[in-house]
C-alpha cells in the first residue's frame, strides 16, 4: 500500500510539475486537500479486496502529490527572504515531531476503539478540516504569481 501511494504522489509531483502553472493553486491545494483523505480512508475502512485498496491508495497519493509543492511556494513567497531558513527548519522540525507523537497517538486510538473506528476518526477529522480550508480567508488570495504582480505589483501571493 506504501508503494503505491509512493507512486501516485510521484506521478502527482510529476504532473504538478509540468502542468502546475496552469492550474489555480487554490482550488489545486482544495481539491487535493478534499479528495486525498477520501480515497485513502475511504476504501481502507470500507475493506475491499486488495488490488481495489491498491488503487485507491495510489489515486489518493495523486491527489496528495502537488501539495508538498503548493505548500513550498506558499512559505516562499510569503516569508521575507531572510527567514526562509529558519522558517523550513521550524517547519521541518514541527513536521517531524509529529511522526512518532502521532504513531502514539494513533496507535492508542486502534487498541482501545478499534482499527476501522480510528480510520472513521482520522478520514472525519482531515475532511473536516479540509472543508475548513475552503473558508480560510489567505487561500482566497492565493493566485498565481503573474496574477498577484498585475493586481499590486508585489510578488507576495498570500499577504
Amino acid at each position: 500500500m506504501l508503494a503505491a501511494f509512493g507512486a501516485g504522489a510521484v506521478t502527482g509531483t510529476v504532473l504538478y510539475g509540468i502542468f502546475g502553472q496552469r492550474l489555480p493553486r487554490r482550488l489545486t491545494f482544495l481539491v487535493g486537500l478534499i479528495f486525498g483523505p477520501l480515497l485513502l480512508f475511504g476504501p481502507l475502512i470500507a475493506t475491499p479486496p486488495l488490488p481495489v485498496v491498491l488503487i485507491s491508495v495510489a489515486l489518493s497519493g495523486l491527489f496528495f502529490g502537488p501539495m508538498n509543492s503548493l505548500s513550498a511556494i506558499a512559505v516562499q513567497e510569503t516569508t521575507p527572504e531572510e527567514m526562509l531558513g529558519r522558517t523550513f527548519g521550524t517547519i521541518t522540525a514541527l513536521s517531524t515531531v509529529g511522526i512518532p507523537l502521532g504513531t502514539v497517538l494513533i496507535a492508542a486510538a486502534a487498541e482501545t476503539a478499534g482499527i476501522i473506528s480510528t480510520l472513521i476518526g482520522m478520514g472525519s477529522v482531515y475532511v473536516l478540516l479540509a472543508i475548513a480550508m475552503f473558508f480560510n480567508p489567505a487561500l482566497n488570495r492565493w493566485t498565481r504569481p503573474d496574477e498577484t504582480v498585475a493586481r499590486n505589483g508585489r510578488r507576495r501571493s498570500l499577504n
